[in-house]
């Protein structure tokens, strides 16, 4: 729905911008569980990690949302993915170690969402997201 209601105003991918503000602040709580001290410092350098990680996946999402007509249960399992396969323990650990896997992953979000979006390219009009909209309204 916030997302939805950016697009209504913005262009998808300015309001994927927008909506990782948000994303880094419901990231935020997961310092608490680090079993490190948390400080206005660190909580500081957590949200501007997470605001940057939003500014990277939140157009993947998006395009990947528009791709499937607007399927959050699609969006949600590739988020889990996403979590699955990048974090410490993840999927991608057991290949990759290091600063290997934070680049690797950066360049395959980049890379998987300019793929998509060139192929989906149709569906990031405004126009579309209109459609989308609207149906969305018409289900509520």
């Amino acid at each position: 729905m916030f997302q939805t209601r950016l697009e209504e105003r913005h262009i998808w991918l300015v309001a994927e911008m927008l909506a990782a503000i948000p994303f880094a602040a419901m990231h935020l709580p997961l310092q608490f569980f680090l079993g490190q001290p948390v400080t206005v410092g660190s909580l500081a350098a957590a949200f501007s990690l997470y605001l940057l990680l939003g500014l990277l996946v939140r157009p993947l999402l998006a395009v990947f949302r528009r791709g499937t007509g607007d399927s959050l249960l699609l969006v949600a399992l590739l988020h889990s993915v996403f979590n699955r396969t990048n974090n410490q323990n993840g999927i991608a650990a057991t290949l990759l170690e290091g600063n290997a896997r934070q680049l690797t992953m950066f360049i395959a979000v980049v890379v998987l969402t300019v793929v998509t979006a060139v192929i989906i390219r149709s569906r990031l009009s405004r126009q579309y997201g209109a459609e989308l909209a609207e149906r969305w309204r018409s289900t509520v």
